[in-house]
Order: C-alpha cells, then structure tokens, then sequence
C-alpha cells in the first residue's frame, strides 16, 4: 500500500483539501499533502521526494493552482515520472495541459464520488472494506476496522506506506470528530446502528456498487454529472522565463524551458535562449536552432539569468537539477546574431539556484539556493565556489546587488526578510522585516533605495540602504500578489506585475501614489520584468498557451509600444 499526493492552490482550495484529506483517511487511503508550508514555505527537496514516492498524483484545479508555479512545478515532475494523475475541478475551468484527461467534477464543493474512490484505492493499493452482513437480531455483528492512526498536524509529516494517515488534527481519526454522533431513529424491527458503521455500510455499498455498474460509468474516475464541462482554459503552465538584457539596451536576452508533450504527458527537454532587437522588436534568427524553436538550444532550464557589463558572458541560473549554475558565452556571427555556447555547469553543486546576481567587474557570481537558505559566491574564472555559503533568510528567492558591489540584498520569501550581505567579509550585517513572502528585488541607479515586492502581504516595501530599515510600504498598483518591482526615473515610476493579475502596474516611487496614467495590461498575467538600461522600456514576458511573449512598454505614458513579441515556443508537440 502507497500513498496519494495531493497538489493545490493554497489560496483558494486549502479548506477543500483538508476535507478532502480527511475523508480519504477516513477512507483508508494513505495521503501526503503540504498542509503546514504555505507559499513561499515549501520544502522543495520533501516535496520532491513525496512525489517521487507516491503511487498516484491529485491536483485540485482552482484558478489560483492554475497560476501556481509550485503546482506546474509538481504536476511536471509527476507527469514526467510516469505518475497516474487524477485531476478534480473545484473552481473556474480545466488546466489547458489536462484538456485532453476526464476529470472529477467538484465544482460544487461536494466531496468525489465513488468510482473515483475506488480508482484512487486501487492505485494506491488499498484492499476495500468485506460486505458486511447484518443479522435481523437485536445488535449486528461486530465489524473489524484497521486502527486509525494519529498524525502530528505541527509540520508535513512524510507518509507511512504501510498505514493510512489524517491529516486533519492530531488525534486519531476514532477520536478526532468533535461533539457526539448522531444517532438515528432505528426503524421498527430493525437494529440501530451507529453513524460510524452506517458510513462503513454505505462504503461497502458503494464498492459494490461499482464492480456491477462499472462498465455504466459515463466518466472515468467519478459520478454522472448532468452539468457540462468547461471548455479547456488556455492558461499558460510554462516556468517563468529568465530575462537579461546587454547593456546597450539593444538585445534582450530570453531563456525559455521547453517541454514537448506526447499524448497529454510533457516532458522536460531543453532550454532555449532567444536574442531580440530591442529596436526593432522582432526576434533575431539564430542559425543554431534546434527542434523548431527560435533560440539557440541550451542543456539548462533556466529559472534566471544575469549578463556580465561588457555583455559577453550570460549566466543562467537553474532550480530543477542540483547544479550551481550554467554558463553561456555571447558569441557575434557575421550577421550580428549572438550565439550561445553553453559550456556546462561549473565544477561545485548546490541544491537548486533561484536567482543570479553578478559583481560589477563581473568576476563574482552569487547564486541563491533557495533549498538551503543560502547564497553562494563563485569566482567567475575558476568557477569555483569561494568560502563557505552564506547563510541568509528562508526561500532566497531574488538577488540584487548595488551599483558599487559592496552589498547583496537576498529577498528570504519565507523568512519575510531581506538579508543585507557585506561581499567584503560575506556576512549579514542587516535583515529588515518586509512584507510576507518578499518575491522581487529592485534597486535604483544611485543605490539608496531598495525596492521589495512582497507577494503575500500584496505590497511594495521601500528600504533606505544607508541604515537599512524600512522607511515605508503601500499595496501595489498590480494587485494582491506582486511578484516583480522595477523603478524608472523617467517620471519617478514605480511598475509592479502580479502573478494573478494581467495589470502591468504603476505609481509613484515615492509616496505608492496613482499617477492617473493609462492601466497598461497584457494577455496573461506577467511571468517577469525587466527594466532597460536607460530606463525608458519595460520588458514583460508572457506565458501563453504555447509560446513565449514579450510586451514592450514605454514608461513615459505606460503604454505597450507595439504588440506582444512572440519570443519562441515553449511547448511543442510531439
């Protein structure tokens, strides 16, 4: 016997999936699911493990789950693992990926039906309850049910194959229901039973009812249902795409995850690194590109990328694979298209690189491992590790380094923090409190101010570099949960994007002020942002349905300045 993993949005569908945990213990399936880390909390290499150890995959769409880059970041690794996933619909429409896969329709709020519980007790090995007989007499038989065993709710706790857990509190589940069971009136001539085994009886009824009917059945895993399906939704489930621009401002730099997928499973390919004309706004063709992409295709699927100030050296960052970091060497050919060398990963693993920050002078690389709480220092000539890690707030999720390199900021998404690292001794001298789940890092021009995204307190920290405290906060023009942060001097602008807003916002960098300017939107909501060097053009990267886009914005008047650029193709059939 095996256990389920569970995958959801927590801001949308946690109360749900708490009931539904705690009805499949009830069940006795054993379940697996992140009750205690929030966003910005999860252990990456636990979850990881949990789903390469669990015997079937259920991920409850919602619209917050479809945006969520932890759930595209689990459903990936289950599908790629050969994993039988099990979709239910619990608000607004299917995953786009899952289109083509019959799903659990629970838009309703009501719990699965039967046939999806016997799929999911088969999957996960699970023997069904024997029929039970009642006797006319006075008392029915005793029934044998396996013990019930208690679960710590404190922390995620790895699941036990060997016995079925709940989740919902920390007694065990013949003791975890609160008040007394109803009773109800026994019928005359008829025994009285408890509500415990009248839900046992009406188990067996349904496993039984499911051998006979079986073949009846209009969808897969769960009950007939007289409402009709969604159409697919075609929300973007691509990673996001690392941006890096030279500093001449006239080749934006584009490093995609491509994934092909073959009878509804994608599977993780390559990288692609595209090269666009700034100027122009169309994508520069490469002469090295591989399996129909625009780009130059590279071994690594980039979760970051910085450019070294002479704009001849691009490093990408990855997440996915424990390696510290992928370097590209920016090559010019006769017709001025930059072609990428990859040149592998450097010689020292970490466990997975968030983000990527560079020295001025290029020769110091420092690279955020969010798994380990730590912040890396490579030598950029040796690509060797220098020192020790340093150990900064939970989840780094972001790097920003000031004009001079003196200093490191480390935004700590878990720790909701931003860490202040001296690159002369390589220690933290500051971490200032921010806003929950501080995501996106910005500093100005002149180094006194650092500008923080926090995604879960849904605003924008402001901190003075000088002393490093917080001088103000304000919510962001974008909406609830800013991911990315960019100032421009051209009029004092703040731009924010949200990971569930298509509203590229802006407002005053100073006071969080609107600014009555036009609201400019994209098709989807961003992925990332990048600000040019002169500050006049805002570089927003779009995952759509199958491709990469990239909206060009003037900062002036926040209008797009022509439409969204289609970078490459991200997801490739067959």
């Amino acid at each position: 016997m095996s256990y389920v993993f569970l995958s959801y949005g927590h801001g949308d569908a946690a109360d749900y999936v708490e009931r539904l945990a705690g009805w499949l213990g009830e069940a006795g399936v054993p379940i697996w699911y992140d009750k205690e880390i929030i966003s910005g909390h999860r252990w990456s290499r636990v979850i990881q493990q949990r789903i390469e150890g669990c015997s079937a995959f259920i991920v409850v769409m919602t619209p917050q789950a479809d945006q969520s880059e932890w759930v595209e970041r689990e459903l990936t690794l289950a599908e790629s693992l050969g994993k039988p996933v099990l979709p239910m619909l619990l608000a607004g429409r299917p995953f786009f990926r899952l289109g083509n896969r019959q799903f659990e329709d629970v838009t309703d709020t009501a719990l699965p039906g039967s046939a999806f519980l016997a799929t999911v007790r088969s999957l996960a090995g699970v023997t069904p309850p024997a029929p039970l007989t009642v006797l006319g007499a006075a008392e029915p038989p005793p029934v044998q049910t396996a013990e019930p065993v208690p679960v710590q709710t404190a922390e995620p706790v790895p699941v036990q194959t060997a016995e079925p857990l709940s989740l919902r509190s920390g007694e065990p589940l013949s003791s975890a229901r609160t008040g007394e069971p109803r009773q109800r009136q026994p019928s005359p001539g008829r025994p009285r039973l408890g509500t415990r085994r009248v839900r046992l009886l009406a188990l067996t009824a349904s496993a039984v009812a499911v051998v006979l009917v079986g073949s009846l059945l209009v969808r897969q895993f769960g009950r007939e249902s007289d409402k009709p399906s969604a159409p697919p939704d075609t929300a973007a489930h691509g990673t996001t795409p690392a941006l890096a621009i030279s500093p001449d401002g006239r080749l934006l730099y584009v490093a995609i995850t491509r994934m092909h997928i073959t009878g509804g499973t994608r599977t993780l390919t390559t990288g692609s690194l595209v090269a666009v004309n700034t100027q122009a706004g169309t994508v520069i063709p490469n002469s090295h590109a591989e399996n129909g992409g625009n780009g130059m295709s590279i071994t690594s699927a980039p979760d970051d990328a910085a450019i070294t100030a002479d704009g001849k050296r691009l490093y990408l960052g990855r997440f996915t694979d424990p390696f510290l970091i992928r370097i590209t060497a920016l090559v010019p050919e006769p017709r001025g298209i930059g072609r990428g060398v990859d040149l592998g990963t450097t010689a020292d693993p970490v466990e997975g690189v968030r983000s990527v920050a560079l020295s001025p002078d290029g020769k110091r690389a420092y690279l955020a491992d969010e798994p380990t709480a730590t912040v890396s220092v490579v030598d950029t000539v040796t690509e060797k590790q220098v020192g020790n890690p340093i150990t900064v707030g939970r989840a780094p999720r972001d790097l920003v380094m000031n004009p001079t390199g003196t200093r490191l900021f480390a935004a700590g998404s878990a720790a909701s923090t931003v860490s202040v690292v001296d690159t002369a001794t390589n220690e933290v001298i500051a971490a200032p409190a921010v806003g929950r789940g501080p995501r996106g890092l910005f500093i100005r021009g002149d180094g006194r101010r650092l500008y923080v995204a926090n995604a879960e307190a849904g605003g924008v920290s402001i901190i003075d570099t000088g002393d490093n405290t917080v001088v103000t906060q304000f919510p962001a023009a974008c909406g609830a949960h800013p991911i990315a942060v960019a100032v421009s001097d051209q009029g004092n602008r703040l731009h924010t994007i949200c990971e569930d807003s298509d509203v590229v916002g802006v407002q005053d960098a100073g006071s969080g002020a609107a600014l009555g300017s036009p609201t400019a939107r994209t098709t989807r909501p961003a992925r990332s942002m990048l600000l040019s060097p002169d500050g006049k053009r805002l570089y927003v990267a779009v995952v759509e349905a199958k491709t990469v886009t990239i909206t060009m914005i003037d900062t002036t008047t926040n209008t797009a300045v022509m439409d969204p650029i289609v970078a490459d193709t991200w997801l490739v059939d067959g």
